[in-house]
């Protein structure tokens, strides 16, 4: 799930990792936890555009044939 909304609130739960992503380029990786997507702009500056993509982070049991 991609999440590029600015200003818009979203929670990373325990069995996730979040990428976060300024202009395109991995910056960090996010934790469990509440997080907000920053406005493009504060005060006529222009700030990097961000993005959070989540990745499921459970382990996975490999299917019997």
């Amino acid at each position: 799930m991609l999440i590029n909304i600015p200003h818009r609130e979203f929670i990373i739960k325990d069995s996730h990792r979040g990428l976060w992503f300024e202009d395109g380029e991995l910056t960090k990786v996010l934790e469990a936890g509440r997080y907000r997507i920053p406005a493009k702009t504060r005060w006529f500056k222009r700030l990097p555009s961000a993005e959070v993509q989540l990745v499921d982070v459970r382990a996975r049991v490999p299917a019997l044939l």
